[in-house]
């Protein structure tokens, strides 16, 4: 967790405030990194269908600053009692944000379930959207994933 500080600097002879970011676990001073406000979400199919089924993704979003080189990443977090797993669906472009109101879409053709056990399949699980920044996850939006068996399968 990155907890905020107030440091006081001395320039030119002068004390300044400055507002830095100080990562308690590594004592680093981090980069200040954007406030996201997420206006709305839409993602398609929004009904019940196949795990498999393609993935449609748009978030609105407002960003305190512009942030160059950003982009997102779209995951699937299944967990059981004895396994979590994590799969990458995809990442969008790398893109310049300017402050202000963006959007970000993504579109994944197959969701790949490949490798994850039925038995960690089947509980509810979480589908990441991630925006990455700065080299750091700047937020990550969650939206639970219900995974049900229908006639066996």
């Amino acid at each position: 967790k990155i907890m905020s500080s107030k440091v006081d600097y001395e320039s030119d002879g002068k004390y300044d405030e400055k507002e830095e970011k100080y990562d308690k676990y590594c004592g680093d001073f981090a980069l200040d990194l954007p406030k996201v406000e997420v206006i709305s979400i839409v993602i398609e199919p929004s009904a019940e269908n196949p795990i498999s089924a393609p993935i449609d993704l748009k978030i609105k979003f407002d960003l305190s600053r512009d942030v160059v080189a950003a982009y997102w990443v779209l995951q699937l977090l299944v967990d059981s009692t004895n396994s979590r797993i994590i799969k990458i669906l995809g990442e969008t472009s790398v893109e310049d944000y300017p402050d202000g109101e963006s959007e970000m879409s993504i579109y994944i053709d197959e969701v790949n379930v490949s490798g994850i056990p039925t038995s960690t399949l089947a509980n509810s699980g979480l589908l990441m959207a991630k925006f990455m920044a700065d080299g750091e996850e700047v937020i990550s939006v969650n939206m639970v994933v219900n995974v049900l068996k229908k006639n066996g399968v």
